[in-house]
């Protein structure tokens, strides 16, 4: 339940995000249907539809009341994402974001199946190492779902994230992760497509947002903080005690260090 109300208190800076970044991509793909698979309250379907979008469909499992989503129910699927889906149709884009992280690892590649038979081009994006959030179970970097959608006959487009990098009105996240994935068949036929690809990076990069940076910095010193004052607190007799606390604090400044000596040459 935790992580649900989550997805309410973040619903208004989601629709934001949607906005910005969905006025960009359908300003250059002219989609004319798009389906959401772990579409949450439905945000990005409904910032779809208020950009001339109506043929949008959202998949989810989360149990959500449907007078709380942002969607009409007859737009609404549920349905377990870490169980093949069976789609009616196909769709111009599929749409799935920090959605990913939250299955377990061996659902990943049932979750890319899903996407890559609703649609030849699919928005996406998935929360890295490190990243901060509720219910995160796989958390892993770019290449590892470049694999599993080349796998299927899909190319990276690594063409959004430059021209967003620095909007603060986007959710650090989207700015970070977001990807296109497009069908290779689409290289070869289809002018926008190719001039994406033109804009994108060979290699896709692992970066890390400075907004994540110190979030992560921050709640890892917060952590040292409590425990060098439950330190300070233990009487002298505890010695096992004080020991064992003494341990686990070393451990997380080590941890703080290694973490900087590595992705400080990720950050952009």
């Amino acid at each position: 339940m935790k992580e649900h109300a989550y997805l309410y208190r973040c619903s208004e800076a989601s629709y934001g995000s949607a906005q910005q970044v969905l006025s960009m991509v359908y300003h250059t793909l002219h989609p004319r249907s798009v389906v959401d698979v772990g579409c949450g309250l439905g945000q990005w379907l409904k910032v779809s539809q208020d950009l001339g979008i109506s043929e949008v469909l959202g998949i989810d499992n989360a149990p959500i009341p449907p007078e709380d989503i942002w969607i009409a129910s007859d737009f609404y699927r549920h349905h377990d994402l870490t169980q093949p889906f069976i789609p009616e149709r196909t769709f111009d884009l599929a749409i799935c974001l920090e959605v990913a992280e939250h299955l377990p690892e061996e659902a990943a590649p049932t979750l890319v199946n899903t996407l890559t038979d609703l649609s030849p081009v699919i928005l996406f994006s998935a929360a890295v190492p490190f990243q901060l959030g509720y219910g995160h179970i796989n958390l892993q970097w770019i290449p590892y779902w470049i694999r599993l959608f080349e796998a299927k006959g899909y190319r990276p487009l690594d063409c959004i994230r430059e021209k967003i990098w620095n909007n603060p009105g986007i959710q650090y996240y989207y700015r970070q992760n977001i990807l296109l994935f497009v069908q290779r068949d689409l290289l070869t036929h289809h002018s926008v497509i190719r001039q994406l690809e033109r804009e994108s990076p060979v290699e896709v990069p692992d970066l890390v947002h400075p907004q994540l940076w110190e979030a992560t910095l921050q709640t890892l010193n917060n952590k040292i903080s409590y425990l060098e004052r439950l330190v300070v607190y233990t009487q002298d007799e505890n010695k096992s005690i004080r020991k064992a606390f003494h341990h686990l604090i070393n451990g997380l400044k080590r941890r703080i260090k290694g973490l900087f000596y590595y992705q400080a040459g990720l950050i952009l």
